[in-house]
């Protein structure tokens, strides 16, 4: 009992932790399957390590909106409006995710068992991270709203970043700093354009696995130990994203792919 708890828990920290650092969650637990023998775990572990990483996501991200309670609805609908761009930017990003994701989905679940597509996805995530050394300058120059199709080209990005190995916040983020976002910016638009793309996979999930196994059978996985994993991931996660905001506004969020380099060497030579 007590060695469950502590798997679980330790792969709820480990979720909530590649999750948001720009290492690629869905690559480790490609590796881990490989080397270890692990699967993505019961219907439940999943669905609960989603909840947990979105309530770290939001836990991080709606205090720094600055929405005044004072103002109510018409301040809230005030703040929108101002945000508008950014908000049609979110919608304009996620329909694109949507429409590259999905067909590439199928590939992207046979190539979790071929480790040297892995690593190439690893390989890309390096350059992408490592690339935002070079971009750095930007964050002094004056900021425009960026425009919508950037947004587009971001969520092109993220949909592209299913394939195992490729970082969805890494990816993302490089690709909103070299289209002239400053790192705030980034940072934001990366993780507020998550909230809607890990919904959408805990339900996807929760839909094929009921649709397989059934309502009764998926609700029985529910244990201590996946309540574990839940706390677990929800506390990692909000720790992890608040790692990945200090390395971009202390301009060294380039040097987490000097992990990622060997990583790929690594996952290479499994393949071999």
């Amino acid at each position: 009992m007590l060695r469950d708890v502590l798997a679980e828990a330790a792969l709820g920290a480990l979720q909530g932790l590649t999750e948001f650092l720009p290492v690629s969650s869905s690559g480790h637990l490609a590796l881990g399957a490989h080397l270890f023998g692990m699967g993505e775990g019961t219907l439940a572990f999943i669905v609960l390590v989603h909840v947990a990483t979105l309530l770290a996501t939001l836990a991080v991200l709606v205090p720094e909106a600055r929405i005044e309670r004072a103002g109510g609805l018409a301040g809230l609908l005030e703040r929108l409006w101002q945000e508008r761009n950014a908000v049609l930017g979110l919608a304009v990003a996620t329909l694109v995710t949507i429409a590259v994701a999905l067909p590439l989905r199928h590939w992207a679940e046979a190539a979790t068992l071929q480790p040297l597509w892995v690593a190439g996805g690893f390989l890309i995530s390096g350059i992408a991270v490592l690339s935002v050394r070079f971009v750095r300058a930007r964050a002094a120059l004056p900021q425009e709203a960026p425009k919508v199709w950037a947004y587009g080209v971001i969520g092109l990005v993220q949909g592209i970043a299913v394939w195992p190995g490729i970082s969805r916040s890494g990816s993302t983020i490089a690709a909103a700093l070299w289209l002239g976002f400053n790192p705030t910016q980034a940072f934001r638009f990366s993780f507020w354009l998550s909230v809607p793309a890990i919904a959408g996979a805990a339900l996807l999930t929760v839909l094929s696995e009921v649709r397989e196994k059934g309502a009764a059978a998926a609700a029985a996985e529910l244990g201590v130990s996946t309540l574990i994993a839940f706390v677990s991931a929800a506390l990692v996660g909000y720790l992890a994203l608040r790692l990945v905001r200090r390395s971009l506004l202390n301009a060294w969020f380039h040097r987490l792919a000097y992990y990622l380099f060997p990583l790929a060497a690594l996952t290479a030579w499994l393949s071999l």
